[in-house]
């Protein structure tokens, strides 16, 4: 008898992305956190919903920040990535996922080395 095996969904299928607009000051209202600089992945902190504009999509508190506009984040610390958004001018285009709940440490760290595996082919564009 065959066992039927069930398919996990992969978390780069739960990839989002949003468009963001800033203020009328020129804020995003949004907090990262994280980032090279403390050993993590960069990820959302606060998000004041009452005062951020999106153009398109959305993102909520926690999820992890893949990319800004089409450009890999990972590795890099907090005050690059704002240099990077600061930058941008019009929307915002941000792309994260929900973090997934862990219940070992060995699932933490497979989550971990799949999001480095997906970002090793910037870095090896990038001669790193």
């Amino acid at each position: 008898m065959s066992k039927v095996i069930q398919k996990k969904n992969h978390w780069i299928t739960k990839v989002t992305e949003c468009a963001m607009i800033r203020d009328a000051r020129g804020d995003l209202n949004v907090e990262l956190r994280g980032g090279a600089e403390n050993g993590e992945f960069p990820y959302i902190g606060e998000v004041r919903e009452d005062v951020l504009v999106y153009k398109n999509g959305q993102m909520s508190e926690g999820e992890l920040l893949l990319e800004v506009e089409g450009l890999s984040v990972s590795g890099l610390p907090l005050y690059d990535i704002w240099t990077l958004m600061k930058s941008c001018k019009g929307p915002l285009r941000l792309k994260t996922v929900r973090q997934g709940r862990c219940s070992n440490l060995f699932e933490s760290m497979c989550t971990q080395l799949l999001l480095i595996n997906y970002y090793m082919k910037d870095w090896e564009m990038l001669g790193w």
